[in-house]
């Protein structure tokens, strides 16, 4: 009898400190986005892109990075299967000859992310997966679909490119859905954190006569974002490699890949492919 009342008064002081502001409660989308319950047949990989120092504590500093040349070093890359072993992948990279769909969701927080602008972030969300079409020699192509109200994290039919408040420490999550039988991917949804502020700068390529990045090589040494700023397609075009199931790496001489599982502030190098990154995605779709 005793022990209920003390557990009654207890959990009242509890609730009574939050409300006086004397404990913070913790906000209700404070993690990363969670797939939940799933229907019979579906399973999710919920991918999450640390910010640097932050995350499992695998070797991330090293000397020794991947050559942007295309050194061996750089040859890296892991794909994701099932628990059967199962390569995970679109049924057809096509989307049956008119592209795998997506809409956006531009529901950042222009507070915290003041100087990007919509028509901005849809062009770097596109550039993100262009860079990975352009490297597969199997007709991979994406479509923007246009804007949608639809959450991001949500099974509900669409893939879809959006924003959600969560901890600090995680930049963005991809959630994939695929079907544990045949391993074909049902969706995918990219989530980045609203409460960092976030920008769009176009990448500088080498003058070799092409008039957009060549995306199966880093040809932007400068590597200038705008300071204390995360850069749209730098994070998107990783996220972009999670939609086709290529999984994050840690190790110190990977830091150079466009699939290395940490990013930074101002940084720009994920935004077009390294060796390994062009590798993983020809061996998935040969």
């Amino acid at each position: 009898m005793w022990k209920r009342k003390w557990v009654v008064i207890a959990g009242l002081v509890a609730l009574t400190a939050i409300a006086l502001g004397l404990v913070a409660a913790a906000p209700a989308d404070a993690g990363p986005p969670d797939p939940g319950p799933l229907p019979p047949g579906l399973a999710a990989k919920v991918f999450i892109h640390y910010d640097n120092g932050h995350g499992p504590g695998v070797d991330k500093t090293s000397a020794a990075v991947c050559s942007d040349t295309g050194a061996a070093i750089c040859d890296d890359y892991a794909i994701g299967t099932t628990s059967g072993g199962l390569r995970i992948k679109w049924a057809d990279p096509t989307g049956g000859g008119v592209g795998i769909p997506y809409y956006v969701n531009l529901n950042y927080s222009t507070k915290k992310s003041p100087n990007l602008i919509g028509t901005a972030a849809v062009a770097a969300i596109e550039a993100s997966f262009a860079v990975w079409e352009a490297a597969s020699d199997a007709g991979l192509n994406y479509t923007n679909e246009g804007l949608t109200s639809n959450r991001v994290g949500v099974l509900d039919g669409k893939n879809v490119v959006g924003w959600k408040g969560m901890n600090p420490g995680i930049l963005a999550v991809t959630t994939t859905w695929y079907y544990t039988n045949t391993g074909k991917i049902a969706e995918t949804d990219m989530a980045f954190n609203s409460n960092y502020s976030w920008t769009y700068t176009v990448p500088v390529c080498n003058s070799d006569g092409i008039p957009a990045c060549n995306p199966a090589t880093y040809e932007d040494p400068a590597n200038s974002g705008v300071a204390n700023t995360v850069d749209l397609r730098n994070i998107a075009t990783h996220e972009a490699g999670h939609t086709l199931m290529l999984l994050d790496l840690y190790a110190s001489n990977e830091q150079n890949l466009t699939m290395y599982g940490y990013g930074a502030y101002a940084q720009l190098k994920k935004d077009t492919l390294a060796l390994g990154d062009d590798l993983g995605v020809k061996a998935i779709y040969p």
